[in-house]
Order: C-alpha cells, then sequence, then structure tokens
C-alpha cells in the first residue's frame, strides 16, 4: 500500500501545471482565444456527418464567389475553420510563436497583425486565381473549393517573430518557420 502521498503530490502537480498555464494564457488572451475558436470549429467538423462539415466549410470558405458577393464574411469566418483536423497540432504549436509577440506588441497590434496577415494573403490568392482564371490555365469549376485556415493569420504573427530574436537566431527560426508553412 502506497498511502495517499503520491496522489497527494499527482494532485499537487496536476494543480500547479494548470496555475501556469493559466497564467500563461491570461498574457496573451487572444492568441488562445483564437485558438479556442479554432478547436471549437474543429471539433463541430470532426464530430458532425461529414457532408455537414463539408457544407460547413464550404459555406465559411474564402472562395471567389463568396468574396465576390460578401467579402468581409468571406475574409474573417474563413480564418476560424480547418478542413484537416490534423492541422490543429500545427495551430496549438504556432500558439508557441504567438503568445510572445502578443505579450510584445499588445493584443491590439497582434490582431492587427493577424488580420492584415490573413486578409492580404487571402486576397492575394483570390487574385492569383481569378487571373489564372481570366487568362484560361484554370477552369471556373475548379475555383469553387474550400479555402479556409489559420496559416495566413499565424505566419503573419509568427514571422513578426522574427524580428524580436536575436540576429544570429533570425535566419534558422525564419528557416524552421519557411519549412512548416
Amino acid at each position: 500500500n502506497l498511502g495517499i502521498g503520491p496522489l497527494i503530490a499527482v494532485r499537487e502537480g496536476a494543480e500547479r501545471a494548470i496555475r501556469v498555464a493559466a497564467a500563461y494564457a491570461r498574457q496573451a488572451p487572444l492568441t488562445f482565444l483564437y485558438l479556442l475558436i479554432v478547436v471549437v470549429t474543429t471539433w463541430t467538423v470532426v464530430t458532425v456527418s461529414p457532408h455537414v462539415g463539408d457544407q460547413l466549410l464550404v459555406a465559411h470558405s474564402s472562395t471567389l464567389r463568396v468574396l465576390a458577393q460578401e467579402p468581409l464574411r468571406g475574409l474573417v469566418q474563413s480564418a476560424f475553420w480547418l478542413e484537416n483536423p490534423i492541422e490543429l497540432i500545427a495551430a496549438v504549436l504556432f500558439a508557441v510563436a504567438l503568445a510572445p509577440v502578443e505579450r510584445w506588441l499588445g493584443s491590439f497590434r497582434w490582431l492587427l497583425v493577424a488580420a492584415a496577415g490573413h486578409f492580404g494573403a487571402t486576397i492575394a490568392v483570390a487574385l492569383v486565381i481569378w487571373a489564372s482564371v481570366a487568362v484560361g490555365w484554370a477552369s471556373a469549376s475548379e475555383t469553387g473549393g474550400v479555402d479556409v485556415g489559420v496559416s495566413y493569420a499565424f505566419g503573419a504573427v509568427a514571422g513578426v517573430l522574427t524580428w524580436r530574436l536575436e540576429r544570429r537566431r533570425r535566419l534558422v527560426y525564419a528557416a524552421g518557420l519557411e519549412a512548416v508553412l
């Protein structure tokens, strides 16, 4: 019989880990709010039928049609969904880079960087697709697929972290970030 001593130690360790994680999350509230929303939307897509999941993703996508009809809705909503639940692992890893940037820049500037990255990259990709259709390199039927994800916003914020690092580590970090993206 080991007694309750080890159980108390495990409970105290778990409580301490929760306190540390909560304090870390409070220092970067938008990073973890964003991650929470993405976890909830991803969980929603995974737990509904595949047909309904596909419909949700298409409805929240930033396709050319959506951007032409409701550009703000398409730009904003597409930032909160993941097409593949495996991508959630990358989103959690990106939060490791995003939280320090939010603490450094502040929540408002962090949000501006994330929004500019997501909106700018989404619009740039849409323009490339539109031009490809216009010159005949792609057919219009190929442009209605799902276009959702967090990578543009996460990539922009994680990229800003490059400037926070000391000069020797910038290149290594930037190369690693590029490989992940």
